[in-house]
């Protein structure tokens, strides 16, 4: 572990330092390699960055998983494009208004309220990541036109409404805000990856007029019917995990999808997804359909109780399979004899032919 970066004043020249993980040094010393211009020190224990001010060729500065509570010094170094401020504690963040070439932000504070008003003058901003449990109110924001991911989390009831102004918004990411009306997301029309979880009761009616989702994650969110997702006949990949979901037959269309994950749900009929060619991961929580046995590249089976594998026919082609915290009764053999696979994980109780196994995690 480097404790001392005295000698590195004199590299006159440098342009990009990482000494993350480092947590005794002290970055006082890199004041006068005013050449820099990315820098990173994550997880150093810092508190102090005031001597950082010097560094007025900075285009990249990443301190997360620091101690740090005061930014005054940041507010100077206005050539910065990227700045990484995760897990510290700094409650005032007012210096980063004057950074106005700034383009990805990502700032979390899970112990103080955080104001983001100051944030409303970033107008180049095209990515935006909030980690706090005390962020307010984000209607400030609406100048960020320019914005094409942002990701807010663990604001409970926290209004959104301020999203529908991110015409160019590509990636969206609300985690746990308590959100039940989307309607804000209906002209997103560029979206292509959108993942609201833990957000109970959603009503997901606009969603489908975002034609061009790719990814779409609605991870318990208690949703019973899905009839609203059938026009976004581009997605890839979608993700229902933990529902209340039991008609599937609005997926029938969805011919593109790839991944697929149904785990948790009480589904009981498969068939309106049969004849889906694409399926790189299936994973219905151990309910393996024999129609679609064979186009699967990767199962997914975890935590049933008992499961026989000795008449599935799986693909030859198969490359991952895992079996983790299941019951296998019967099977395992035929696995064995298809040597097909990558990688068999069986973190399991195998109560048949374990001993012609040969796995590894």
């Amino acid at each position: 572990m480097l404790s001392n970066i005295y000698a590195l004043q004199s590299l006159v020249n440098l342009e990009v330092l990482n000494i993350s993980g480092n947590r005794s040094i002290n970055i006082s010393k890199l004041e006068n390699i005013t050449s820099l211009k990315t820098l990173r020190a994550n997880s150093c224990h810092i508190k102090d960055i005031s001597k950082l001010k010097s560094l007025i060729n900075l285009e990249v500065l990443s301190l997360a998983y620091n101690y740090i509570s005061n930014i005054q010094a940041i507010q100077y170094l206005v050539k910065l494009t990227t700045l990484n401020l995760d897990d510290n504690h700094t409650r005032n963040i007012s210096p980063l208004q004057y950074l106005h070439n700034l383009q990805e932000l990502i700032i979390m504070d899970r112990r103080t309220e955080v104001n983001v008003t100051p944030l409303k003058s970033l107008v180049l901003l095209k990515k935006l990541i909030i980690r706090s449990y005390c962020v307010q109110d984000i209607h400030n924001l609406n100048t960020l036109n320019n914005l094409e991911e942002f990701q807010i989390e663990y604001n409970v009831n926290l209004n959104i409404s301020v999203i529908q102004f991110w015409a160019n918004l590509k990636k969206l990411r609300i985690v746990s805000i308590g959100v039940k009306n989307l309607t804000v997301f209906r002209h997103l029309n560029k979206l292509e990856e959108l993942v609201c979880i833990y957000n109970d009761n959603i009503d997901i009616t606009p969603l489908q007029y975002l034609v061009n989702l790719k990814i779409l994650n609605l991870t318990q969110c208690k949703l019973i019917s899905i009839t609203q997702l059938q026009p976004l006949i581009n997605l890839q990949e979608l993700l229902l995990a933990s529902n209340q979901i039991c008609d599937i037959s609005s997926l029938e269309p969805l011919t593109k999808l790839q991944k697929l994950c149904l785990t948790y749900n009480h589904i009981t009929d498969f068939s309106p997804i049969k004849q889906h060619p694409n399926y790189q991961l299936y994973d219905i929580n151990g309910q393996l359909q024999p129609a679609i046995e064979k186009q699967i590249l990767y199962i997914r089976i975890r935590k049933v109780e008992s499961i026989n594998l000795k008449h599935i026919n799986l693909n030859r082609k198969m490359k991952k399979l895992n079996l983790k915290f299941s019951l296998v009764v019967q099977g395992t053999k035929q696995l064995i004899k298809q040597q097909q696979y990558d990688l068999i994980a069986f973190t399991s109780k195998i109560v048949q032919l374990f001993e012609c196994l040969n796995y590894h995690e």
